[in-house]
């Protein structure tokens, strides 16, 4: 990602069906450092969680998604 940007933590709830969420704090800003999208096309945001789990998988796919930092759901940040 070539411009960093700020994004806003909106969702910490746990996804329904997980056992555990990112440590995301509720209407925090985040720096947006990079964005992995998924062979579902499902887009992750790493916004500099360390990883604290053994893996992330895709909520919709199942896709384990790189193991380089903890990459979170796009649902938990405003949209553009």
């Amino acid at each position: 990602m070539s411009e960093e940007r700020k994004i806003i933590c909106i969702n910490t709830d746990i996804l329904p069906g997980n056992e555990i969420s990112p440590s995301l704090e509720l209407n925090k800003e985040y720096n947006l450092i990079d964005i992995y999208t998924c062979e579902c096309g499902e887009k992750h945001y790493n916004v500099g969680l360390k990883m604290e789990v053994n893996y992330v998988r895709c909520y919709k796919c199942e896709e384990e998604l790189p193991d380089t930092n903890h990459w979170c759901h796009s649902s938990r940040f405003n949209k553009d």
